[in-house]
């Protein structure tokens, strides 16, 4: 569950174990942001002596409590704030104040048992040191049976936030905003949900989703925006509008209808799905994540590295962000989308489609930081699961 001052938004209820890990490292790039100020004050002689730092803190400053049913990921605000947390909260704080000292980790997923699915979550720097707070002893670990290693540096997570070598960029939503003037029809608080956005690890995923769709004319959607963007610019500027408010990039958004728009409309799958909506009948997620990770995209979203269950479960992860859009456009369009003569997908090239719009880089990221904060759209929990989420040892 998706918790700010403001509202809760059910992210998946029944949840599997691996839909809560995905959680986990989407919030990481937020987690990094969130301990930027406060990331110097663990830092020690060498890696060891930092890694001990944290550990001190979280064992003695830091309640352990761990979740039962409910399966909550607090973000560091929240952890710092209410000096209470259980092991993903640890390793979240833990993940983003090694990131912000150059120290790279990974989370290490471990089982106690014959069943292998992890009950357990800490961090191993990728020089061996251990940091678990929950089992009490300094580089230390208790005796598992089956482990899995997740890392969070370098390219794997520039999906999220850009956190990696890529280039520091001018912020492409903003500034699309501001060359339009619609940045000043904004209020405040709608600004700083932009600046949110950009850097909120699942809404990313979310537009990535959205943009390999409009890539690959799934359904003619791209087609059908390419023909309102001429013909009703009132209504297009709406959808631009939209785009922004979920922290993308609206320039990549009209370069990326325009490519989509010269490319065959594929997706029978998904023009399935297009039908049930116009009708207005109700979509599950499960049906959208079908027709469009398998159906469409070959189980394959840009920018996730990966095929199989870990895409499916980022993209239910993400559906409360990337479905409303995808309605949103289809209702815009109505009978404008013509979906006859879509052609069954071919095999998704990743590579094709130029993610640019994958998040800030670490130096926007920090001027991003005191809206966050200020704000506090994010103070607490980013997911829950079911009673098979990733729980603290007991």
């Amino acid at each position: 569950m998706i918790v700010s001052p403001q509202k809760k938004v059910l992210v998946s209820r029944n949840g599997s174990n691996a839909q809560l890990q995905r959680a986990i490292e989407a919030a990481v790039p937020l987690a990094t942001a969130q301990t930027k100020q406060v990331a110097s004050r663990f830092r020690g002689r060498n890696e060891k002596e930092t890694a001990a730092k944290v550990f001190n803190y979280l064992k003695n400053q830091v309640n352990y409590k761990a979740d039962r049913q409910d399966q909550n990921v607090q973000l560091p605000s929240a952890l710092m704030r209410d000096r209470q947390a259980d092991c993903k909260s640890y390793s979240l704080f833990t993940m983003g104040v090694l990131n912000n000292l150059g120290i790279p980790a990974k989370l290490r997923y471990a089982s106690y048992s014959n069943d292998p699915t992890p009950t357990h979550v800490y961090v191993v720097t990728n020089k061996g040191t251990i940091i678990d707070a929950v089992y009490g002893k300094f580089n230390a670990e208790k005796p598992y049976t089956a482990k899995k290693d997740k890392s969070i540096n370098g390219m794997n997570i520039n999906y999220i936030s850009g956190i990696g070598n890529m280039p520091a960029k001018k912020i492409g939503s903003i500034d699309w905003a501001k060359r339009t003037g619609v940045w000043n029809s904004l209020s405040a608080g709608q600004k700083a949900m932009v600046r949110t956005s950009q850097v909120f690890g699942l809404k990313v995923i979310a537009r990535n989703l959205v943009l390999a769709v409009i890539n690959k004319n799934g359904g003619a959607i791209a087609s059908g925006l390419w023909k309102l963007r001429s013909s009703n610019p009132s209504k297009y500027r709406e959808l631009e509008i939209k785009w922004l408010k979920l922290g993308g990039d609206v320039d990549k958004f009209n370069s990326t209808v325009k490519l989509g728009a010269t490319k065959t409309p594929t997706g029978k799958q998904l023009v399935k799905v297009i039908d049930m909506v116009k009708k207005g009948q109700k979509v599950g997620v499960n049906l959208w994540v079908r027709a469009i990770v398998s159906g469409l995209l070959g189980g394959r979203i840009q920018g996730l590295g990966a095929t199989g269950a870990e895409e499916t479960a980022a993209a239910t992860s993400s559906a409360p962000w990337w479905v409303p859009f995808l309605v949103d456009i289809i209702k815009v369009l109505g009978l404008a989308l013509i979906t006859s003569g879509v052609q069954p997908a071919s095999s998704f090239d990743a590579t094709e489609l130029d993610m640019t719009d994958a998040g800030p880089s670490p130096t926007q990221a920090s001027g991003i930081l005191p809206a966050i904060l200020a704000v506090g759209l994010i103070g607490g929990a980013v997911y829950m699961a079911s009673k098979k989420g990733v729980k603290g040892k007991k």
